[in-house]
């Protein structure tokens, strides 16, 4: 049997010290991260995305651009849930016009 790469104390270690986690998603633009942070009892749902401009400015030359972050950090737009979002497109719409 083989050894675990990290021991159980260093594994306890990390669980204390984790804050949160990201998924790697594929969106219509390209992809993101979607996750979330635990800051005491509060779960802060967040979206992450590369910032392109960067890529974009270090390709032409532009080696300011190596100090600008990789990432951009945004707390997500609440999403209606599925049966919320099945349920409003089922109700009929009000096709009166006001004259």
């Amino acid at each position: 049997m083989s050894e675990p790469i990290i021991s159980n104390k260093e594994n306890d270690d990390f669980r204390e010290r984790e804050i949160g986690f990201l998924y790697l998603k594929q969106g219509p633009k390209g992809q993101f991260y979607s996750g979330k942070i635990e800051y005491g009892d509060i779960d802060i749902p967040i979206v992450c995305f590369v910032n392109r401009k960067k890529r974009e400015e270090i390709s032409s030359g532009n080696l300011r651009a190596e100090k600008w972050p990789d990432l951009h950090i945004f707390k997500s737009k609440p999403m209606p849930s599925r049966d919320n979002a099945a349920k409003q497109s089922s109700e009929p719409k009000d096709s009166t016009v006001d004259i």
